[in-house]
């Protein structure tokens, strides 16, 4: 459960976000492409330790399976880091 500072701070950003988009300040690529403006540095932090344990199974042999994916952003970052 995410403290209550966090959620504000998220529903903030949310909100933030949604305004640029309505706005067109900004598209939602734009937002996409420029990412590192707006991710909050916990969830970087998530896609920096993702892509640490890719690089650890590079050389192993065999089959990675990834179980309770929740909403698919593990799933989506292995499969980006394997694409690149």
């Amino acid at each position: 459960m995410k403290r209550k500072e966090e959620k504000d701070y998220l529903d903030r950003l949310n909100q933030y976000l949604i305004e640029i988009i309505a706005q067109k300040k900004k598209s939602g690529v734009e937002i996409v492409e420029d990412f590192t403006k707006y991710v909050p540095r916990q969830i970087l932090a998530r896609f920096l330790v993702r892509n640490e344990l890719f690089k650890m199974v590079l050389n192993i042999k065999g089959s990675i399976i990834e179980c309770g994916i929740f909403r698919g952003g593990g799933l989506m970052a292995w499969a980006q880091l394997s694409s690149i």
